[in-house]
């Protein structure tokens, strides 16, 4: 408690001046403090090594940090704001939050700001007077340049819920001194951005309530826990989280997206010439027959995208997501996916037999949870891990356009960002559930 008090005060030296003058600090400060803080609450010698800033339109501006963690080259993760603003630095009071965490080769710029050009999730919600957070993790930041990757060895669920848990903690603490409160945050992430974030809820349930940043979660299509009956799946996840412990074990640590954005660059820019990946198929097609490759079946239906196929076979459109932004987001995927490490404990949640530790408190887990799936991506078993929680107040969606024997066309895995009527199917439900979940 006395911690806290310190810091409260410290945040009141800094908003009160701001509401006399209606001019906010520099944002670059507001973030050192912040940032110096945090990491000195969890025995961390941090550093701020650039903030952005550029606008969105709306009043809504988009912030972005760096801040190294540790002392290594990619020791480096990027938090990431997208808040509407009265003036330059001086935010509206929100009326909710959400801190979002990434898949396994996505981004917070490439899923919440870069879609439908600049007009993604984050948008949508910042629109609505939401304080948007969100994370890139480490791996984000390496460049496709790279010739000597990092040891990622240990770069598992245990040090991506340090990151997290730091980052919501820099974000609370940035909140405060904007004139935003200390009030906790509505964790979600999407894919293995889902799986962190109850694997960050497992963490939390059981420290003390100060030491808690999450004020409800928002899971979207990935599986966590599996029912018993499910054998199919239950051995799928073992084998999968098996080869990924072997690959990280003799030191292969991450897989790249170089071609899926070097595919998407041919598709920008020479869409009808004949790809070099997938001959005789022109390069949007071969972007096309990339992101709809169902590539767990029969397992699960999952695949990236739904398309459109003419008489022969050969996909030809996006079935729910305009062509044009299926190649962008291709393009705009991080250099690197996450690490094998990290992949090899997603799966191992829903493996009983592996006695994963990022488990065992889910009966703990008391905040609320509202889960989005998506019927062409891990199915409607997603929604199966709410029944291990402990909470009371639990939610589950899954978005299916198609019969039950047609999952291989329904809404994919990736559509909750960038389909044509995402923001009805998929924004709407998350912004009115965050709208009855006011800051705690």
């Amino acid at each position: 408690m006395k911690k806290l008090s310190i810091v409260f005060c410290m945040f009141a030296f800094w908003v009160v001046p701001m509401a006399a003058t209606e001019a906010s600090p520099p944002q670059a400060l507001i973030f050192k403090v912040a940032t110096k803080v945090a990491c000195a609450e969890r025995g961390l010698r941090c550093t701020v090594l650039d903030i952005s800033r550029s606008e969105l339109g709306n009043q809504l501006a988009y912030y972005r940090a760096l801040i190294k963690v540790d002392s290594g080259d990619f020791d480096v993760i990027a938090i990431s704001r997208v808040v509407r603003e009265v003036h330059p630095g001086v935010p509206f009071t929100a009326s909710g939050t959400y801190f979002y965490l990434h898949g396994s080769n996505g981004s917070f710029y490439q899923a919440l700001v870069a879609p439908h050009g600049d007009k993604g999730l984050a948008v949508y919600l910042g629109g609505h007077k939401i304080d948007v957070w969100g994370i890139d993790l480490r791996n984000v930041q390496i460049s496709g340049n790279t010739t000597l990757l990092p040891n990622a060895h240990d770069w598992g669920f245990d040090l991506q819920i340090k990151d997290v848990r730091l980052a919501t903690r820099i974000a609370r603490y940035v909140r405060g001194l904007t004139g935003q409160g200390l009030g906790r945050l509505v964790l979600s992430g999407h894919s293995a951005g889902g799986a962190l974030a109850y694997a960050v809820a497992n963490a939390e349930a059981v420290l003390p309530v100060l030491n808690r940043d999450i004020a409800a979660l928002i899971p979207m299509d990935i599986v966590y826990q599996l029912p018993p009956s499910a054998t199919g799946q239950i051995q799928f996840s073992c084998n999968v989280a098996g080869g990924y412990k072997s690959m990280n074990e003799s030191g292969f640590y991450f897989f790249n997206n170089l071609g899926s954005i070097s595919l998407g660059k041919l598709a920008q820019t020479d869409p009808n010439g004949i790809s070099t990946y997938s001959s005789p198929s022109t390069n949007v097609q071969a972007v096309l027959e990339n992101a709809a490759r169902l590539g767990f079946w029969p397992v699960y239906p999952f695949h990236a995208w739904a398309v459109i196929r003419d008489g022969s076979g050969v996909a030809v459109d996006g079935r729910y997501t305009e062509i044009a932004d299926i190649v962008q987001n291709s393009i705009n995927s991080p250099a690197f996916q996450i690490p094998n490490a990290m992949i090899a404990d997603m799966f191992a949640a829903s493996c009983p037999t592996l006695n994963s530790p990022y488990v065992g408190n889910l009966d703990k887990v008391k905040v609320p949870v509202f889960y989005v799936g998506m019927a062409g991506g891990f199915g409607k078993v997603g929604e199966y891990t709410l029944s291990a929680l402990g909470s009371e107040d639990k939610k589950a969606v899954t978005i299916q356009l198609q019969p039950d024997d047609d999952a291989a066309n329904d809404f994919g895995h990736m559509e909750a960002f960038r389909a044509r009527d995402t923001q009805k199917l998929v924004w709407e439900p998350i912004f009115q559930w965050i709208a009855q979940h006011p800051i705690h």
